[in-house]
């Protein structure tokens, strides 16, 4: 009987090193996921401000491509303008020198 008693004795042990080395493991686990649910937070954090940023640069692009097309309705109604200035210059002309001749 003093047999059985030390074979439960070192099952008890022996289950007892086995689950205080599991719950060893378990927090060096549970550490290691806090450290990368951490680390995970923090990209997650960067995505967001790179798609911030994506957006207002997106922006600023259809802003100036905007500012562009103003501009070349700007520098096309000049050019009509100056077209029609010459034109009329041209009449003048033609007319200055028909009474001068």
């Amino acid at each position: 009987q003093l047999s059985s008693m030390e074979d439960i004795q070192y099952d008890f042990t022996s289950t007892k090193t086995e689950l205080e080395t599991s719950t060893k493991s378990l927090l060096e686990t549970k550490t290691a996921l806090r450290e990368a649910n951490e680390k995970l937070e923090e990209k997650t954090r960067q995505v967001v401000s790179l798609e911030e940023q994506y957006k207002n640069l997106q922006h600023d692009v259809r802003a100036h491509k905007i500012e562009h097309f103003d501009n070349l309705l700007v520098i096309n109604e000049a050019k009509q303008k100056l077209s029609d200035v010459t034109a009329e210059l041209n009449c003048l002309r033609e007319d200055a020198e028909k009474r001068s001749a």
